[in-house]
């Protein structure tokens, strides 16, 4: 029985091929009947010698045609032709086109007939509908991007070039440069206005490429902020991006706002003097003014439970004894007015053991050439339950932006730096204290 059942599902399946094989050949029936849309004969009125109905789908056919128009015209403007080639190239293109409506290239190659012939009106024609035919078909898009440079229309060139750089991301080196003149040129930045409403794939990656030119810098201020008020919001990338040169300029004040918009309301609820001081939030290693964490073989750094923290996680790091560690591997940028400051933490230590009862410490650096240090906490390095550990020290007026907070050695001595160490951290906080904040801008 179940032999039977085999041979006649056998059956109908070779009986609905040759149905469909008959459907094919006999009732005009192709594959772009269902890959692309359908356009009304108005769409090709003025283009002479295509006549309706269009002829049975023969795709072969329509290829050997075009073949036949490029060997006698290449489609290269600067090619010398006669007039009488130009019809002969124009009248087999047409062949092509009629053998199969869908056949983008052939649209492509009459366009190129068209232009050479300085009938711009049927070749812009026959630019857009082409696209439309044969939308991710590379070599006649790249066709386009040419005809489109040549014309001079930017906004067309663009959609060319969003289409090539999406299906090949390698363009970027060709393709990035002439981008970044539009976007300068006053009279061509509006030809970018559609990927910054709704920014392709790469977009991200040419965002990152002006922000790495220095002399770009108010340029890349313009893109952010169009799209900052665009329909479509910011991704992190882009933030980060932007946040990053703005550092690298020295704009920390700028950078800390932009920064501050990408977060979550969530997020914002955690931020202050000091970001998440708790460690409640997996916001690390994403630039700007999160935690910065950087990975050891020897070292683990993660947010975990324990016993008394506050909140719900508390962060744990765990040393493994072994090779030295030059330990710099947790910090935080900050933008503090100066003022004198008072920085309060929670920390417990499970276990630590070092060479010569070296250990670990909290310093605050002013982020300047000089790395002025603004203050340092007592060396962590023995066993203790959750306790209170407070720094007290001064951001002066001149020459301290922005500061660094970091968690590293206590001592400048290498063969100190071996640890075998568990130390929990939780509930950072830095607050102003009580003083006249006017002696401070006075330098008293």
């Amino acid at each position: 029985m179940i032999l039977w059942l085999g041979r006649i599902s056998l059956l109908i399946v070779l009986a609905l091929t040759i149905v469909l094989i008959l459907t094919l050949r006999l009732g005009g029936v192709g594959p772009n009947d269902f890959t692309y849309p359908k356009y009304p004969e108005s769409e090709f009125k003025h283009i002479e010698g295509l006549m309706p109905p269009i002829e049975t789908w023969q795709w072969q056919r329509s290829e050997t045609l075009l073949d036949q128009s490029r060997a006698i015209y290449s489609g290269n403007i600067n090619q010398t032709v006669t007039s009488d080639q130009l019809q002969q190239a124009k009248h087999l293109a047409l062949q092509a086109y009629q053998q199969d409506i869908t056949f983008g290239y052939g649209a492509a190659q009459l366009l190129a007939v068209y232009e050479k012939t300085n009938d711009f009106s049927s070749a812009d024609h026959l630019a857009r509908l082409a696209s439309h035919l044969w939308p991710a078909h590379p070599q006649t898009r790249a066709q386009l991007a040419d005809y489109w440079l040549r014309r001079g229309n930017a906004e067309e060139l663009v959609k060319e070039w969003n289409v090539l750089l999406t299906r090949d991301a390698g363009l970027h080196k060709e393709f990035y440069p002439l981008l970044l003149k539009l976007a300068k040129n006053e009279t061509t930045q509006s030809a970018l206005a559609q990927l910054i409403e709704t920014p392709p794939i790469w977009w991200n990656s040419f965002f990152s490429y002006i922000a790495q030119i220095p002399e770009e810098g108010e340029l890349l201020d313009i893109l952010f902020e169009s799209r900052r008020t665009s329909k479509t919001p910011l991704s992190n990338e882009e933030t980060q991006t932007y946040v990053t040169r703005l550092i690298k300029d020295n704009y920390w004040q700028e950078a800390h706002t932009a920064w501050l918009e990408s977060l979550s309301n969530r997020q914002l609820q955690l931020g202050g003097t000091i970001y998440d001081g708790g460690f409640e939030d997996n916001n690390f290693n994403t630039g700007g003014f999160s935690w910065q964490l950087k990975k050891h073989r020897m070292l683990a750094i993660e947010p975990a439970i324990t016993t008394g923290m506050k909140g719900s996680k508390a962060l744990k790091i765990n040393i493994r004894k072994g090779e030295r560690i030059d330990f710099q591997h947790l910090s935080q940028y900050l933008v503090l007015e100066p003022n004198h400051y008072t920085l309060k933490l929670a920390y417990k230590v499970d276990q630590f053991k070092s060479v010569e009862n070296s250990g670990l410490s909290w310093k605050i650096y002013c982020n300047n050439s000089q790395n002025t240090l603004l203050g340092e906490s007592t060396a962590i390095n023995a066993k203790t339950s959750w306790s209170t550990l407070a720094i007290n020290f001064t951001v002066p007026d001149t020459e301290c932006k922005a500061q660094l907070l970091r968690l590293e050695s206590s001592t400048p001595y290498a063969h100190q730096h071996h640890y075998d160490a568990i130390i929990w951290f939780d509930d950072i906080a830095i607050t102003p204290t009580p003083s006249d904040t006017e002696s401070i801008r006075n330098g008293n």
